[in-house]
């Protein structure tokens, strides 16, 4: 038998409830040099996240590796991406201390890097794949896109694209 505080729609009222409180927290105002802070770490950080791949192709077709094994490499960090997309959101949402998990993020591409540097032995690689793979959605500050943009008119942070297909047709 349930409880009434363990009842799935006692548990379903407590999320909507945190729900709202968190939205409410998203609209307190934040200083513009906060927000240039913010947008200034997303740009760099997407800059190296972009790069990464392109560098690794290179490099390792420059070392002598088969296309094949190139493709494969840059498709173990694709596939890491995507598979800790939804993971990566829940950590944002759960940790408190947004920077150090920047940071951590940010720690994890250097590695990755370093082992590239190192070690070029196959496993060594898909691993440093997978590091910088991992860190594509932890490494940004959370809720933030890569490409942010403040929009007066909603009074919110979205992407480009979204700011612009959210606008009145009239102010495009």
């Amino acid at each position: 038998m349930l409880s009434p505080g363990n009842h799935p729609r006692a548990r379903i009222r407590a999320a909507a409830g945190r729900y709202r409180e968190a939205r409410q927290s998203l609209r307190t105002p934040t200083s513009p040099r906060s927000r240039r802070g913010l947008d200034w770490t997303n740009f760099f950080i997407a800059d190296i996240q972009t790069g990464f791949g392109s560098f690794v192709a290179f490099y390792l077709a420059h070392l002598g590796w088969s296309q094949g094994n190139v493709g494969l490499a840059l498709a173990v960090g694709t596939i890491a991406g995507v598979v800790n997309q939804i993971p990566d959101g829940a950590l944002a949402d759960a940790v408190t201390w947004k920077r150090g998990l920047a940071a951590i993020g940010i720690g994890m591409v250097g590695t990755a890097a370093l082992i590239l540097a190192l070690k070029l032995d196959f496993p060594w690689v898909f691993v440093a794949e997978v590091f910088q793979g991992s860190t594509a959605a932890s490494s940004r500050p959370p809720s933030l896109p890569s490409a942010s943009a403040w929009s007066a008119a909603r009074r919110c942070r979205c992407a480009p694209g979204a700011t612009i297909a959210s606008l009145p047709a009239a102010t495009r």
